[in-house]
């Protein structure tokens, strides 16, 4: 989804610079190129033994503050240009967020070991 939005153009890359970080503090086109493999790589993590998942917890903290910086001053810092036009784009960057900060949930359960979340 934040892949499809971004193809709307400047102002809508607000969610690929969540889902893609931190290599979307190196810019736009390592963020699209990078978020797949970054989010393959994760998901490998969460299956693995107890020691994967530990190193995927660190990872996901690194992940969320480099989130916060790039929205706050890296080159997806541009949630001004939502006004206007592009606001038919904001009800889809909500969705991404609420199902990004869903699947955060869910990793957080699997470190955390909780019940229910098995692998596959």
């Amino acid at each position: 989804m934040a892949l499809a939005v971004t193809g709307a153009g400047h102002g809508v890359y607000f969610p690929l610079c969540i889902v893609a970080a931190p290599v979307s503090l190196l810019g736009i086109i390592p963020a699209l190129v990078g978020v797949i493999p970054l989010w393959a790589v994760v998901g490998a993590l969460s299956g693995g033994n107890q020691t994967a998942r530990r190193r995927l917890g660190i990872w996901l903290i690194v992940q969320n503050v480099a989130a916060i910086i790039v929205v706050l001053v890296g080159p997806f810092a541009d949630l001004g240009y939502l006004r206007g036009p592009r606001q038919t784009f904001v009800p889809w960057i909500v969705g991404i967020v609420v199902l990004y900060s869903a699947g955060q949930g869910v990793l957080w359960m699997r470190i955390r070991g909780k019940p229910g979340l098995k692998p596959l």
